[in-house]
């Protein structure tokens, strides 16, 4: 809803009385509909007023919105009822128009990122060209200011066909990470007595678009559909200028536009683009994915051991999933000794080091939520893991550009350690772990349980633990919350 106040009195113009002029009002509403700022989200814009060259009643002030209204920082008044005023608006990311740049136009540049609500409210541009009118035009005075979005907005459609359906990857959340649009000038020249926008000519940018919605494909209908807003300079891009990238998995796309595209001010223009060739499927288990890491020596013994892609309660290699205490099938709110099923952290039920050295089938996550021949790995095969002569270990930030952390753990390819295998590789985000009812060191820290209990220290298991590039086999209280990432062979 519009806003409507007689603005309230400050310093008075020179050589304006109040008995000289009529109070003036304003009136702010914003033409459209986006996804970017609306006339609610609207606090503020510069006003610029001329009346027949007359200083005292000529202006060029901010107007801001308040619990009561619209404010300007002085009195505005109209010389008198019949007297013609000329008035333009203009609102863009906090910046202060001047009347110079009123009179002759101003050069500014739309942000890169329009990842966010706040990115992408930054890149719009609010207009309301001279428009002319006397105070027996109006209504009791009031200075109507419908301000209209100068650029253009631009809705990507990404629909990813039944192969990304079938292979799995986004049946519950977008899977499309690194979304880019290149190509489009960030530069524009502005006039805003005209409200004409017009491109400066520079090398094309990247810009990141805000995500608005994901629809995931189903089994009668396996197109899912991704869609992405962002705002762009009027421009026109010639066939082969303008291109859209992304990444789903490891594996990156682009598209390109065929023919020409012409974006004006104040247009919505739909953009659909579609990909059919989802990355290889994953090979699976009771439907979850795993990578085959090869054989390793556990104890004497040759395992081939096959290594989920993700951690239990996560859809994305890279995200955190679910945290549990050790020997505990379920998720909780709070892990600490008060909680934990299996004893007080001095005497246990289960597990007290005469017993078993080995989490039973229905005590071990993997197994139990599952199911199939999955089961949490032991210390031992953990260590494996470990041997820098078989896998690498790389420290890597930002995955596949998902803002997760953590160690990339890839096979290698031949007996030297040197070459490696990089289809044979899993991510293990650095998730932290739990610690009563916080989550401790996300970010940096990785932590996950083995099934093998410390028979010296029974309130102790072993876990794989790394900080930054450190890592290694580490004792930890059995009810911390850790991650389980599964195994199989």
């Amino acid at each position: 809803m519009a806003a409507l106040l007689l603005l309230a009195a400050c310093d008075k113009q020179p050589g304006a009385g109040p008995e000289e002029g009529l109070p003036m009002g304003v009136e702010a509403t914003l033409a459209g509909s986006k996804a970017s700022i609306t006339t609610d989200d609207l606090q503020t814009f510069w006003l610029q007023v001329d009346c027949a060259g007359d200083a005292a009643y000529s202006y060029c002030v901010p107007v801001s919105k308040s619990a009561t209204g619209w404010s300007a920082d002085r009195q505005l008044l109209w010389k008198s009822e019949t007297a013609a005023t000329t008035y333009c608006a203009a609102f863009f990311g906090g910046h202060d128009f001047t009347r110079a740049e009123f009179a002759s136009g101003v050069d500014l540049t739309i942000p890169a990122n329009q990842s966010t609500q706040a990115g992408l409210n930054a890149a719009d541009l609010l207009t309301l060209k001279a428009t002319s009118t006397t105070y027996e035009a109006t209504t009791g005075g009031v200075l109507p200011v419908a301000l209209n979005h100068g650029l253009a907005k631009v809705i990507i459609e990404l629909s990813l066909g039944s192969d990304f359906y079938d292979n799995r990857y986004g049946r519950t959340t977008n899977p499309v990470t690194a979304f880019t649009v290149i190509g489009s000038n960030l530069g524009f020249h502005f006039q805003p007595a005209t409200g004409a926008v017009s491109v400066k000519a520079s090398t094309g940018a990247a810009i990141s678009p805000m995500p608005l919605s994901y629809t995931p494909g189903t089994a009668m209908a396996k197109t899912s559909v991704a869609t992405y807003e962002v705002i762009l300079v009027p421009q026109t891009f010639a066939a082969g200028t303008l291109s859209v990238s992304f990444k789903v998995d490891i594996k990156s796309y682009v598209w390109t536009n065929a023919e020409a595209i012409t974006l004006t001010a104040g247009q919505t223009v739909n953009l659909p683009v579609s990909v059919t060739a989802a990355p290889p499927a994953s090979t699976f288990i009771n439907g979850h994915g795993y990578v085959d890491m090869g054989e390793v020596e556990v104890n004497g013994v040759t395992k081939h051991l096959l290594w989920a892609t993700c951690n239990i309660g996560a859809d994305n290699p890279w995200d955190y999933g679910d945290y549990f205490s050790w020997g505990e099938t379920a998720t909780k709110t709070d892990y600490s000794w008060s909680t934990y099923s299996m004893g007080d952290g001095t005497t246990f039920s289960k597990y007290t080091g005469s017993d078993y050295a080995t989490l039973q089938a229905g005590d071990d996550a993997a197994a139990a939520i599952w199911g199939g021949d999955w089961r949490i790995p032991t210390k031992e095969e953990w260590k494996a893991l470990l041997n820098t002569t078989n896998y690498s270990w790389v420290l890597t930030t930002d995955y596949n550009g998902s803002g997760k952390n953590g160690m990339l753990v890839t096979r290698l390819d031949n007996a030297s350690g040197t070459d490696p295998c990089a289809s044979n590789s899993i991510f293990l985000s650095a998730a932290g772990f739990r610690d009563g009812t916080s989550l401790t060191a996300a970010g940096p820290y990785g932590d996950y349980w083995s099934s093998s209990l410390n028979t010296d220290y029974p309130d102790h298991a072993w876990s794989l633990n790394f900080l930054s590039g450190s890592v290694g086999m580490y004792n930890d209280i059995r009810s911390y919350g850790f991650s389980i990432r599964p195994v199989s062979e």
